[in-house]
């Protein structure tokens, strides 16, 4: 089973997803470092959804951004970009 968890993110400058964060404490390996979310790939499963422009869910505060924990060790979201920049999506956090 999945949580989704209460987050709100887009793609800003196509460079990275800004994304809307309130209680980080909530999430488990998450970690945020000089405003940087970095959310690990095998506790969380990203979906990606064309159809809505973005996805808005409880929480609504300070920007943050985001990147994202391959499976191969490497923080990087660069060669994600030209197929996703035009994406939404939701993070859904496994159930303990």
């Amino acid at each position: 089973a999945f949580i989704k968890s209460l987050i709100k993110f887009r793609f800003d400058n196509q460079k990275f997803l800004s994304l809307n964060f309130e209680n980080f404490s909530t999430l488990k390996n998450v970690e945020i470092k000089d405003r940087f979310l970095k959310i690990n790939l095998h506790d969380f499963i990203v979906i990606f959804n064309s159809n809505d422009k973005e996805i808005t869910t409880d929480l609504d505060t300070g920007k943050y951004k985001i990147l994202i924990d391959t499976s191969d060790g490497k923080n990087n979201l660069k060669d994600s970009l030209v197929l996703l920049k035009s994406f939404s999506a939701v993070v859904l956090k496994k159930q303990d």
